[in-house]
Order: C-alpha cells, then sequence, then structure tokens
C-alpha cells in the first residue's frame, strides 16, 4: 500500500503459516481511515547465497507490519566472511532494543555471537564464519519504514599490502595500494602531487573501484593544496563510476585513500599531468558546462556555497545538496532548506526535484524542521507535489509543511518523481529543514522463494482462495521445494521398451537397450553404422542439465576387446581435453564435473572390433535455471 504521505498501521498478521524456509503473512491495513488489504501474502525470510545481493523488511519503504519474525540465512563460501552494512535503517528506537529490532547470528546457530541493532543505528557487521542469520522481529505497535541491508562475501586476504605514503613530483600513473588486486582492510593512505612552480595538476582516473553506498567505508578523499582542512576539499569518491577529470588550483594536490575492515574492492588507477596556469586563477567548478539541475551520473564535483558540500550524486552515493533548484536522482541523498543551518534567505523560491527513471518508492525522513507558521502556511513552506504524468498536466499538491517541527517526520510516495517547492517571505527567518531522502525502485513480488535446482521451473500457480503463489515445478526424478531431492527409481516402476533390461543403481534404474535402440526406456531408434553381434550393454541417453552440473557418459558394449571412444561433434575425446573440463577416462566414460556451455552438444560412443564397428549418438542441452533474484544469489 503506497500513500500520499506517511500513514500508521493500526492492526496487522490476522494470521500467519509456516512453510519451513519462508514465513508467509495475511494481514490487514488501517491507513488514513481505510481498511486495506494487499493482493498477495508477505514473503518474509529466505534462504540466500553469498554472492552480493540486499534484504529488505517487508513493505519497504513503507512502515513494516506488526508482530513480525522474519528470518534470512545467508551462506558464502567455505573460508569465505559474510559483510551485512545497512543502506537504509530506521527501527523502532529503545534503548536495548527490546520492541523492534534486527539481530544477526554468526554460525549456524549464533556460536561466533551476536548483533542486535535499532533506532537509527548503522549496521556494519562482519561475519566470523561462513553462515549468517538476520532476525528480524516487531511488535504489536509504532511501525517505521524498516531497512535495507547489503551483503556481501569477503573472500579471506592472503598477501601482504604494499606501501602507499608517498610525494609523486612527476607525471605518471597513480594508483591505490596493490592495485590492480584488491586493496587492503584498514589503511589510511596519503599521497601528495607537488607540480613545478606555475603549473597545476589534472588527474584523470582509468578505473574506479570502491566500496559504495555511502562514502562512509571505503573512500577517495581529494584536496587542494597541502593540506586536508575541509576547505580544501574537491570531493569525496566512492562507488564504480568513473569520476570526472580534475584540475588543482595550485601546483599542489592531496590524495587520501582510506578503506575499512570489511569489503575490499580493486581500488582506483589515475593518471597525473602537468599544464601551465596561464590565467593563474582558481575555479572551484572542475566544468562549467553542466549547470543545474543535476540530471546526469557524472555531475562536476564543487565546492559549494553553503555549510556543506555538494558530493556527486551518482547512484549509491550519498549527498549533500543546499542549493536552489536541483535534480535529485541519487538512492540516497541530504537536502536541505537554502543557507542551512543558517537561516533561510527571504523572498526565496527554491524547488528540489526528486527525479526516477521508472517507477519508484520515495522516502523523505526530516531530521530538523522550523518553518515559519501561518494559517494554511501562508507564510513560509515547504510543499510538496506529485511529479505529472505528462508535460500537459499540472503536478498535484500532496502536503504543505511549516511551523517549528513535524508530528510525523516521515513522507513516502510511489511514482516517478517529487517536486519539494520551499518558499519565504519577506519577514521572519527561521532555521528551515534538513532531510534524508531515498529512491528505490519498485520491485516485482518476489517469486519462488530461491533459485529452483536441477532443472526445475519456477511458476506462477493461482491458489483455491484466489490467491497467487509461485513454486518450483520439477523435472522427472526430481521432488521437493526446490526440486532439490531426486526420486528413488526402482525397476519395478520403469518399463523398457523394444527388449531393453532394467538396471538398478544405487539412485537409479535405467535400461539397457539393444542394439538399433537408445533413449531412457529404449522407446527411440539408434543409429547402428556398421556390426551385427556387437551391441551396447550400456550406453548414456540424452540429458537436460542445469549449468553446473557434475555429468558422467558411460559406454559399454558385449564384447570386452572392443576399442571404445567418445566424440563430441565427431571429434575424438582424448585426455587432451582435461584441459577443457572433460575427464576422459578407459573403458567408455567421460566425466565432465562442471557442465558449461561449450560441452553441450551431440555425444557419440563409438565401438570398434576387428570385424564390426558400432556407434550410437545422445545430446547434452543446458537449460537455463529460474532466476529470481539477480546475481546477488549467484557465487562470485
Amino acid at each position: 500500500m503506497r500513500t500520499s504521505g506517511p500513514f500508521t498501521i493500526y492492526k496487522m498478521c490476522t494470521s500467519w503459516h509456516y512453510l519451513g524456509y519462508v514465513y508467509l503473512y495475511s494481514f490487514i491495513c488501517y491507513v488514513d481511515g481505510f481498511y486495506t488489504s494487499p493482493s498477495q501474502d508477505i514473503v518474509c525470510g529466505e534462504l540466500l547465497r553469498a554472492g552480493q545481493g540486499n534484504i529488505e523488511s517487508p513493505l519497504f519503504p513503507d512502515p513494516y507490519p506488526a508482530d513480525l519474525d522474519c528470518k534470512w540465512t545467508i551462506t558464502a563460501r567455505p573460508g569465505y566472511r559474510i559483510s551485512v552494512t545497512s543502506e537504509y535503517f530506521s527501527l523502532e528506537s529503545q534503548t536495548n532494543c527490546l520492541y523492534d529490532y534486527i539481530t544477526i547470528a554468526d554460525g549456524e546457530d549464533g556460536e561466533f555471537g551476536r548483533a542486535r541493532y535499532c533506532g537509527d543505528q548503522d549496521v556494519d557487521f562482519l561475519s566470523q564464519h561462513n553462515v549468517i542469520t538476520v532476525d528480524f522481529r516487531t511488535d504489536h505497535s509504532a511501525s517505521y519504514p524498516g531497512f535495507r541491508l547489503l551483503y556481501e562475501a569477503v573472500a579471506p586476504q592472503s598477501k601482504k599490502s604494499a606501501g602507499c605514503n608517498r610525494t609523486v613530483q612527476s607525471e605518471g600513473v597513480i594508483s591505490s595500494p596493490d592495485y590492480p588486486f584488491t586493496y587492503p582492510a584498514n589503511v589510511t593512505c596519503f599521497y601528495h602531487v607537488q607540480a613545478p612552480v606555475h603549473q597545476l595538476i589534472v588527474l584523470e582516473f582509468v578505473e574506479f573501484q570502491v566500496e559504495t553506498s555511502p562514502c562512509d567505508f571505503d573512500r577517495l578523499e581529494i584536496y587542494n593544496g597541502i593540506n586536508t582542512d575541509v576547505e580544501n576539499l574537491l570531493g569525496i569518491f566512492c562507488g564504480s563510476d568513473l569520476p570526472v577529470s580534475l584540475q588543482s588550483e595550485t601546483s599542489s594536490l592531496i590524495l587520501k585513500f582510506v578503506s575499512d575492515k570489511t569489503v575490499e574492492k580493486k581500488g582506483f588507477n589515475a593518471t597525473v599531468h602537468f599544464i601551465d596556469d596561464i590565467e593563474n586563477t582558481s575555479t572551484t567548478e572542475v566544468s562549467s558546462s553542466t549547470p543545474p539541475p543535476i540530471q546526469t551520473t557524472k555531475t562536476p564535483l564543487r565546492q559549494s556555497t553553503t555549510s556543506g558540500l555538494l558530493v556527486s550524486t551518482r547512484e549509491n552515493q550519498v549527498s549533500f545538496i543546499g542549493e536552489c533548484n536541483v535534480t535529485v536522482a541519487a538512492a540516497i541523498s541530504n537536502i536541505s532548506s537554502p543557507s542551512y543551518p543558517n537561516l533561510y534567505p527571504l523572498n526565496t523560491v527554491c524547488i528540489t526535484r526528486l527525479a526516477s527513471q521508472t517507477v519508484s518508492s520515495f522516502l523523505i525522513k526530516f531530521f530538523n524542521f522550523n518553518i515559519e507558521e501561518g494559517d494554511n502556511c501562508t507564510y513560509d513552506s515547504l510543499c510538496i507535489y506529485a511529479r505529472a504524468d505528462s508535460d500537459h498536466s499540472e503536478p498535484v499538491l500532496l502536503r504543505c509543511l511549516c511551523g517549528p517541527h513535524l508530528e510525523n517526520p516521515i513522507f513516502t510516495w510511489e511514482g516517478q518523481g517529487l517536486d519539494l517547492v520551499f518558499r519565504s517571505d519577506s519577514s521572519v527567518s527561521s532555521e528551515g529543514y534538513w532531510a534524508q531522502v531515498f529512491i528505490s525502485p519498485v520491485k516485482k513480488e518476489s517469486t519462488c522463494p530461491a533459485e529452483c535446482e536441477n532443472g526445475g521451473t519456477c511458476t506462477e500457480i493461482l491458489l483455491v482462495d484466489g490467491s497467487i503463489d509461485w513454486m518450483c515445478m520439477c523435472p522427472e526424478l526430481y521432488t521437493g521445494t526446490l526440486c532439490q531431492t531426486q526420486v528413488k527409481v526402482t525397476c519395478s516402476n520403469v518399463l523398457c521398451e523394444n527388449g531393453g533390461t532394467c538396471q538398478e543403481d544405487e539412485n537409479d534404474a535405467h535400461c539397457l537397450c539393444p542394439s538399433g535402440f537408445t533413449g531412457r526406456y529404449c522407446e527411440e531408434m539408434g543409429e547402428v553404422t556398421e556390426g551385427g553381434t556387437l551391441y551396447f550393454t550400456k550406453i548414456a541417453g540424452n540429458m537436460s542439465l542445469s549449468p553446473g552440473s557434475n555429468v558422467i557418459l558411460e559406454c559399454a558394449v558385449n564384447d570386452p576387446t572392443a576399442h571404445v571412444m567418445w566424440l563430441l561433434h565427431d571429434r575424438i575425446l582424448t585426455k587432451a581435453d582435461w584441459s577443457r573440463g572433460i575427464e576422459v577416462h578407459p573403458g567408455g566414460v567421460v566425466v565432465i564435473p562442471e557442465v558449461r556451455d561449450e560441452h553441450s552438444g551431440r555425444y557419440t560412443c563409438m565401438a570398434i572390433t576387428s570385424g564390426d564397428l558400432l556407434e550410437r549418438s545422445m545430446w547434452v542441452t543446458l537449460k537455463e535455471p529460474c532466476s529470481l533474484f539477480g546475481d546477488g544469489h549467484k557465487w562470485v
């Protein structure tokens, strides 16, 4: 449910049930005087693989339901650790986190410790084990926007870091420590770039990969001059977008690179050039070709005329914006009235435009608010308008705010944009406001709780009560919620055709087909080029496999003296194919430990004796698994 303003959920959780891996909640909401009910149950909790990805509280960024108990279990590769950080976090606050909170348990049973978070705390957690459980619990009252947590598998560090504090006095290349490998954790490096007298420095980035969202974790700070005073700061960089070229105002630059204890990336690589200071003038604009509003992902960095710094508004990077007439498209931004925290100017109209290319959830959380109060906010005001759907439509007024404080400091809206219009008259100036903006594209409802295994297909189904659910439709011989269990097959339920003989092994029963027939049940005609007395006693049938599966191809004939070989696309497989991931063993056995695209195609088993030749073909095809969560749930 999305509304035109903050709302409170008064009654929740009319029913719930547990499916072994996920909680499903049915509920009724009381919103602004109306009872509403969503069309689907809430999927709450998942089994995840790290990878990279994120988890969100139910209904995020709208207030979460009451009486929840959601569990996410995240598993990384053995030896890896898991980093969890908060992109956005706002729960009910209590000194001991007894009301609404998340608990992160380190280890399968929390044997390596537990951490609890609530309120507006920043989550910055690094596990010792490769398995963690995130448990989100809420009480019966006081719902808040919730959270979006980012998780990532952290590889064990094996190398020592190179030195990083140095002075650069000639043109060349400058890079983060250990580049092009990942930079080390917990380092602070200073680079002093010194050009000759009457020359300036141009810094051009060739590659940039630094932990992102926000720049409080790992970052590159760049300063004019020979010290790191805040008034000399040109910009703070993080993320994966390539920064624009920077030109110094003097003959010196200071680069300060900082990394925290978690999540190391490749770092940065930049070239240093010296140019003549012909005009001997200073500029704080890297480029004057991009005036407000800020709409591109490569906005120049500049020193602001306000007390803060205007930092690049790239996606997943924190911004501070306190100017008139700007466009904000970053995932997280801090916005304020002009001149904040000083008194805002008189007779001013400023428009802050929140924009997204797709339908998104917009959340505005005010941390400070003090605007001159008047009847119907007729003096000074901050009015919020919904962006019109077309150029010919008028914006829709949602709310006008004024006064010394806000009763509810959180505002949510779903659409493609909002306009925040600040107006002041000719008298009485106040402190103004500052707020955090969170823009999150609306995602489709989640489908299956995790990736279907063994070639299963994620399928939408209609329940008897009219609601929609999702389930994995399993291929033959597999069952379970995720098609993870292989069905035990015996010869009692296998009927071989065309004179085939059933044979059982540890997990399966299959048909041994006579010459001229193939298929799982000997139901298909096979190709026999020559031979009379020679026939197959064991031959693999057609296979449809998921990428990464293990497969064994076996072929045998009734004559033990026959030479048996496998061909792929009519080329004989030998031990030289081990380098391609195909293991050729004696006795007509081929093993492919991890099937890839290059391994698909027609395989032919050929048996040769002094008087006979027999061959039969089968096909290996790859079937893409149900893709539900994107790269965030694949091993990296």
